[in-house]
């Protein structure tokens, strides 16, 4: 049986795949323990893990919230008035994806009943130290889980 939570992972990695991303080939949208690594050489999203957080709900069951980082990144040259605008689409094109009103049926994951997205950073400023034009986002997945 696959953990709740590495279904969530996959699955958004399927849609963000779907999402046919400018620069971006679906090999780079990867699964990954940590959300940016400093060594990546082309454009790319990484899914991770962030924070879960339970909450009772009723005598049989937990709400739980399970919170999922997806990181963007490209190479940059540390230009500071260097355009955005690629990253700023892939951002708004995965933003969108996930406050869809189907996102629930498009996760297709039993006990999770609602989804949401969160603002992350837009330009990572470690990240930009490093070359990188980084942004993330939060996607968090409301499910039940039994007492």
């Amino acid at each position: 049986m696959t953990a709740l939570y590495t279904s969530l992972q996959n699955r958004i990695q399927e849609l963000i795949v779907g999402l046919a991303l400018d620069e971006i080939e679906d090999s780079s949208i990867v699964v990954a323990k940590l959300p940016w690594a400093r060594d990546m050489v082309v454009p790319g999203v990484r899914i991770a893990p962030e924070q879960d957080r339970n909450i009772p709900w009723t005598n049989e069951a937990y709400k739980t919230d399970l919170g999922v980082w997806v990181v963007y990144a490209r190479v940059s040259n540390q230009n500071i008035t260097g355009s955005l605008d690629v990253p700023n689409t892939w951002r708004e094109a995965i933003t969108a994806q996930f406050q869809a009103k189907d996102i629930v049926d498009q996760l297709g994951i039993q006990r999770i009943y609602n989804c949401r997205v969160e603002s992350g950073v837009v330009l990572w400023e470690k990240g930009f130290a490093a070359q990188h034009d980084v942004g993330s986002l939060r996607i968090i997945a409301t499910a039940t889980r039994p007492r």
